[in-house]
């Protein structure tokens, strides 16, 4: 029964890519429940036999869920493909899974009426929406909330303004960045990458303006994280330099061996 489960296991989320979950809902969670079941009952080493036959289920049921997908994707083709494009884009992350949940749950209600131009319409465009919030919180997440700590807990807009407009500035330009290349990572990548190191520049020259128990102005602040940046890249290329010369002298040594 175990590569009988881990065959079903497969294809589950094979048919989960192909989005049986909004296609074939009732069908589809069907067959989840009865993964689910006989997952539990192999660990318990429960009776062999009802374990293939709930495993016959759950094909069974997978099955009718992929018979039924197949004209309800013909017609709702348009919107599937955007919203394959927003899952691609991290919309199943906690953050946006409750926004994700409550556009499937509209595309479930009328996967079986029949297609209007406002639904089809509507429907789109809250899919890309979301693959562009999902691509905002996937590249630009972690800068987003470095300011947003920041401007909350080192108050970052009387010890750093200058830093911290920068940084506003630079997570601004990256998602208008990323909303007009949506489809073309490179051309987003290099505004997504000055915005995260920008972020991290607040981070850093908050940190040097607390290092005492008197408040550092910016710009001493912002001078010593260069100087400590610029010691950790020497640091750094005497430590390659370094291992470099170690695996030539090893490479010698074997040579004379």
């Amino acid at each position: 029964p175990k590569e009988e489960i881990q065959k079903l296991d497969a294809d589950i989320n094979k048919g989960r890519a192909e989005q049986l979950d909004v296609l074939a809902t009732d069908d589809f969670r069907k067959s989840e429940k009865y993964l689910n079941e006989v997952k539990k009952d192999l660990q318990d080493n429960d009776d062999q036999e009802d374990i293939l036959e709930s495993i016959a289920y759950g094909r069974g049921s997978l099955e009718t869920a992929q018979e039924k997908s197949v004209s309800r994707r013909a017609k709702w083709d348009g919107v599937l493909k955007i919203r394959e494009r927003a899952l691609n884009a991290g919309a199943r992350s906690d953050r946006h899974r409750n926004d994700l949940d409550n556009i499937d749950d509209d595309l479930r209600d009328d996967i079986d009426d029949e297609v209007s131009t406002s639904d089809y319409d509507s429907l789109q465009s809250r899919y890309l929406n979301l693959e562009l919030e999902s691509l905002h919180t996937t590249h630009l997440g972690k800068a987003r909330s470095m300011i947003e700590g920041a401007r909350e807990d080192h108050r970052a807009s009387k010890d750093a303004p200058k830093t911290l407009k920068q940084a506003e500035l630079d997570l601004t330009n990256a998602k208008n960045m990323i909303a007009a290349n949506r489809s073309n990572p490179a051309g987003y990548k290099e505004a997504v990458d000055k915005s995260n190191a920008s972020a991290q520049m607040l981070v850093d020259v908050l940190a040097a303006a607390h290092s005492s128990r008197k408040t550092i102005d910016e710009d001493a602040a912002i001078k010593i994280v260069q100087q400590n940046r610029h010691l950790a890249s020497m640091q750094s290329s005497l430590e390659s330099a370094n291992r470099e010369a170690s695996q030539r002298e090893n490479a010698l040594k074997a040579q004379g061996s």
